[in-house]
């Protein structure tokens, strides 16, 4: 690890969403209003496999399934922008999608979701009105960091 990490602010990262077929080169409309949005990580499930001719008293675990995870947001919501309301009708459509995320340090994620969760408006007295979507991640979601070459996660 080196003696004096980096670490850039969240202000400036961007999320887009593109309908498939993807265009090339892909097109991305990025999420208004966006304020905060978290991912789950991704897990693996397994199986005992464990038999009479496994040696010694350990499990023997075999991988069956990887979750991907998912990635949950939160913003202002804006009833008049198309792209935030868009995304209550790619959940009732069950549209895959292409996503795009770019960090503020030029990083990029991309893959391929679906809209699991839309939720807006959220009240509240003392705030704006909000706005919340979870999304499932389908497959290989591929890391480029700035200047770099691809990592498949």
């Amino acid at each position: 690890m080196p003696a004096n990490p980096v670490s850039y602010p969240g202000r400036g990262t961007t999320i887009g969403f593109s309908v498939l077929p993807l265009a090339s080169p892909a097109v991305y409309v990025a999420m208004p209003q966006l304020e905060k949005f978290d991912r789950s990580g991704s897990k693996t499930e397994t199986d005992d496999v464990t038999c009479l001719d496994t040696p010694g008293n350990n499990k023997t675990p075999a991988p069956v399934v990887v979750d991907n995870g998912k990635y949950t947001a939160e913003g202002v919501y804006d009833p008049q922008n198309p792209n935030i309301v868009v995304m209550q009708g790619y959940q009732q459509n069950m549209t895959q999608l292409g996503y795009q995320i770019v960090l503020v340090d030029g990083t990029t994620l991309t893959g391929l979701c679906y809209v699991t969760q839309f939720e807006a408006p959220k009240i509240d007295r003392y705030k704006r009105n909000r706005f919340s979507f979870e999304i499932d991640i389908f497959g290989v979601e591929v890391l480029v960091p700035q200047g770099g070459s691809g990592i498949n996660e």
